[in-house]
């Protein structure tokens, strides 16, 4: 996926979660199945909610001006596409602003000072940075991108735990609402994961000698061990209970539902796309 695919569909990601924020989904019926994938709240509090009521009065009145049925009393009307992409891309910033705070008030709940959220978020931003950099160098000199979109956006800032420990750092994705394991949903038949004794509802927590956190860096590990043909050592945990595989060379074939990454995240990749520095 190249950059300006990345730009594109992170900009239709948090485009479309605006605009439903605008549309005021406030009924979490259709939610996404939780199970044992941390999904990041939506907050959700009284001024936010006046700002998208009154914005999403102006959007019912720009789609009734199209000829669109709408019950809202138009307040004001969009009269012109650049009028509505500049009330997204301030959607987009708030809901931006929003997700920040939510996220310190969660840090700060797991027990991390001000001063150690100042650090973990700015060195985790730094490392995204240098992730960036890399990537539009190896772009320059024609070479194929190493990771994509869904892939970056919750691991950008997997180096991060070299430098704090896993314990910290595990402690810093959970409190963030990011994965801290592969929850697997089925195992394809036939496949090195059912040979071994993978199992559905098994929780994958380390590969080889890395610590997986989500299925994204997990298919990246996979895909280098075949490559490598090495046998390496699976953990999952069933049952509360950690257990080993010695896991041959060859695709694991296990499915797992990609998490989507810190909300901040997007909103940030969104903004970017749009050619605004958060």
């Amino acid at each position: 996926m190249n950059g300006k695919s990345i730009a594109l569909v992170a900009l239709g990601v948090a485009g479309g979660y605006c605009l439903t924020t605008l549309f005021g989904a406030g009924d979490n019926s259709n939610a996404p199945n939780k199970g044992s994938v941390e999904w990041v709240p939506v907050v959700q509090d009284s001024k936010l909610k006046l700002e998208n009521d009154e914005l999403r009065k102006q959007v019912a009145a720009h789609l009734s001006a199209l000829g669109t049925q709408v019950s809202a009393p138009p307040k004001k009307v969009f009269t012109s596409s650049e009028e509505m992409m500049a009330a997204l891309k301030d959607a987009t910033m708030r809901n931006y602003t929003r997700a920040l705070q939510q996220e310190t008030d969660q840090l700060i709940a797991a027990g991390f000072s001000m001063d150690r959220i100042q650090y973990l978020k700015g060195r985790s931003e730094q490392l995204d940075t240098d992730r960036r950099n890399a990537e539009a160098d190896r772009r320059m000199k024609g070479l194929p991108p190493v990771v994509d979109l869904t892939y970056s956006l919750d691991n950008s800032d997997l180096d991060l735990k070299n430098e704090i420990g896993e314990v910290e750092y595990e402690r810093y994705r959970k409190a963030t609402g990011r994965q801290i394991s592969v929850p697997v949903t089925s195992v394809l038949p036939g496949s090195v994961a059912q040979i071994v004794g993978v199992k559905p509802g098994d929780e994958i927590i380390k590969f080889g000698d890395q610590r997986v956190y989500n299925v994204g860096q997990l298919t990246k590990l996979s895909e280098k061990q075949v490559t490598l043909g090495e046998r390496l050592t699976l953990v999952v945990q069933r049952n509360g209970l950690a257990i080993q595989f010695d896991v041959p060379s060859g695709v694991l074939g296990v499915s797992s539902p990609f998490p989507p990454p810190a909300l901040s995240k997007v909103f940030e990749h969104s903004l970017k796309a749009q050619g605004i520095q958060p």
